[in-house]
């Protein structure tokens, strides 16, 4: 049986206040290890993220499990721009586009952690 995919979307932009996504990301990894499930569970860091990546990461990816650690801004999520200077917004009409498009891939949850 493949793993349960968890796409781990952080971002972490410098003009926005500084989040730990990466104790998140290292608690949520260390609790489905000593989980009695865990090795049904495989984890995909996907770090900086920006809005271009996020269509190429469900397309490689397939993931079941969306797990969003980023900030909001009230219009969406706020992720990072190219060039990783400073922030854009993934508004949320949009985050919705991206995963319809994706709908008959394997994706059943979408988590959000946003501040």
């Amino acid at each position: 049986m493949s793993p349960i995919k968890i796409l781990f979307v952080e971002a972490n932009p410098p003009d926005s206040p500084h989040i730990r996504t990466t104790p998140e990301l290292r608690e949520l990894q260390r609790a489905l290890k000593e989980s009695r499930f865990g090795a049904d569970f495989e984890v995909i860091p996907m770090l900086a993220a920006r809005g271009g990546d996020l269509l190429h990461a469900l397309s490689e990816h397939q993931p079941h499990i969306l797990h969003f650690a980023v900030h909001g801004d009230g219009d969406g999520l706020v992720l990072n721009r190219p060039g990783d200077a400073e922030s854009e917004t993934l508004r949320g009409e949009d985050l919705l586009a991206i995963v319809r498009t994706h709908q008959d891939a394997a994706t059943q949850r979408l988590h959000l952690v946003v501040c």
